[in-house]
Parts: C-alpha cells; structure tokens; sequence
C-alpha cells in the first residue's frame, strides 16, 4: 500500500512507545494492543518508535496489526527512527540507513512510514548527518516516507543541523523532536523554536515531558543523565506532589501541554505535539485526562505549582551532558 498523498495532522497528544521496549519496566507485552486500542478510541492516533528502543517496533507492529481490522493503517501515523541502534551504537552511513529502513518496514508491518526520524544526532559528525537526511529525502520523494526529522537533545546542535539541511541540500526539514528540552525543569525549547520555525521547520514535537521519569512517582532509572544537583531537587518536587496529593506525572503532563500552547505570531502553538510515554490502558486514560478541558490545573494544583516551580527555577536553562563512552 502506498503512503497517502498530501499532509497530514498530528494529535495534541502521541503515544510514545519506547515503553514497549521495556525502557521504563513495568510493560507485560501481551497488554500491546488493549493499550493501542484505547490510545486510538480516544484520539491519540501517532505512535512514536525507533530501533533503540529494544524490542518497541516489532511489538508496535504486530499490537496494530492485531487491531487492523477496526483500525486500518491510515487510521493512525507512524514516525520511527535512523542512526542510533544501542547505546554506543550511533551509525549514519548511507548503507546502515538503507538497511534500518527496511527492517524498520519489516517490523513495524508496514509499506510506508509517516515521519523517519534522524535520531541523537549530536552522537555523529555533522556531514554524515546532513548527507544521511539528502537519503531520506529521496525516500520521501519514492514515497516511502512523508516526512523527514531530526531528534535529539543538545539544542544548538539540531538547530546547527536544521540550517545546514536547508542550505546545503536545498530544502528543509519537516520535523524537529526535541526531548526533555520542555518540562518542570527546563524552558529552553521554547527559546530555540522561532529559530527553528526560521529554518524551515513547520513541526516541533516535544518528547518526554516527564523528562525520561524524574517527574515519574518511582522516579528516574538508573541510567538517567541528570545530574546530582538536578536529581535532588526533582525528587523534592516529587516528595512535595505526594504529601499535597497532587500527581506530579499529570502536572508535568498539564505544564508541559499548557507552555507548548503558547503562540507563535501566526498564532498557532510552537509545539504541535507532546508524547506521552505509554504502556498501560490506565495511562492512556489519564493521557486523555490531559485533553481539553481536563488540562486545566485544579486550585491545588495551581499551589502546587507556584512551590514547584521555586524548586526548578535554578535549572530552566540547565542542560545535562551526555557521554557516550564505551566500557573497555
């Protein structure tokens, strides 16, 4: 089946699906297609994947192809990812970008993707990655993709990466998705967007609002690169929600929703959508709590928050620094 012609919307809300993949624990396998179900019953039709997520696309695919009959492929998007395969496993050359492709097509059941994504693209050299997005493009133009991205954390470098694509290669990305960069500690997406709307870039996703589990109950695994300073002062935030009883995943749900609303001068919001990291049909249904009327902050809430953000205030223009440095 060929990929649909013209553009298409996403959701305020997308379904991250990096659950899948067993990132945060807690995901039962066999719970795949109940919870895609229920994120496509209530609106949440794109789901975001990509080949460092372990097992995440090839559970995705087969959850949806459980429920293709209800809902068909173009019911619902796809973006999934190119470039980073593990966690030292960061390769953009043209022949490894051919082959996740097609495995990714594979696995995911399907001919078409929405949104390739190039992804962490601070983990390589800028030219490998500017010529890796000149083959998506051409994948976009045989329509096998509709959209070309880029992912990653450090801003400054995907803006770098933004111009160069649109100077050097004749046209500009579609996509950005910045993770971590907009949430109760952090601010500075917001500041890059306008530069990223100069460079081309019509689509701006905000991953992680709950900045991958510091604003979780249980709170961030082991692996999570924030650093000590960052760490404490979320876990106050975290030990402040539960003694108020508000839950800090559906305040920093509702922060990061109402910040991504803020106006451009055209008047449509800088972020077009947020992905929830999602693996249980509860958490869809408190995703969908975040929907309309539902994100608006309840009066203790709103207290909480004032308290909240007098804790995060030191970090809104923090970044942490990843190193990938292989153990001997």
């Amino acid at each position: 089946m060929p990929a649909p012609k013209g553009d298409f919307e996403l959701p305020e809300i997308s379904f991250g699906a990096a659950t899948f993949g067993g990132v945060y624990g807690g995901f039962s396998e066999s719970d795949a297609a109940a919870v895609c179900e229920r994120a496509l019953e209530n609106g949440i039709n794109h789901f975001d994947t990509a080949p460092l997520y372990g097992d995440s696309q090839r559970i995705l695919g087969a959850a949806l192809r459980q429920i293709a009959r209800r809902w068909p492929r173009e019911k619902y998007t796809i973006s999934t990812k190119v470039g980073r395969y593990d966690k030292y496993d960061c390769d953009y050359s043209i022949p490894r970008i051919h082959e996740s492709i097609a495995n990714s097509l594979k696995l995911l059941g399907t001919d078409y993707i929405d949104i390739i994504v190039g992804h962490d693209v601070e983990f390589n050299d800028e030219d490998s990655v500017v010529a890796a997005l000149k083959v998506l493009f051409d994948y976009k133009d045989k329509g096998t993709i509709r959209k070309v991205a880029i992912s990653g954390y450090p801003l400054g470098k995907l803006l770098r990466i933004a111009q160069r694509c649109q100077a050097e290669n004749g046209r500009p990305l579609d996509v950005m998705f910045s993770y971590c960069q907009l949430n109760l500690h952090s601010q500075r997406l917001l500041q890059f967007a306008p530069q990223f709307r100069e460079a081309g870039i019509k689509t701006i996703v905000n991953l992680s609002p709950l900045s991958m589990g510091l604003f979780r109950p249980q709170g961030p695994p082991d692996w999570h690169y924030a650093s000590t300073e960052l760490r404490a002062a979320c876990s106050n935030v975290r030990s402040l929600c539960a003694s108020r009883g508000v839950s800090v995943a559906v305040l920093a749900g509702k922060y990061a929703l109402h910040k991504g609303q803020t106006a451009d001068p055209e008047g449509k919001p800088w972020i077009t959508t947020t992905v929830l990291g999602l693996s249980k049909t509860n958490e869809v249904d408190d995703a969908v709590q975040l929907l309309g009327k539902g994100k608006e902050y309840t009066d203790l809430e709103r207290e909480v928050l004032k308290e909240v953000e007098g804790i995060m205030a030191p970090f809104h223009n923090f970044e942490w620094v990843e190193v990938l440095t292989k153990p001997e």
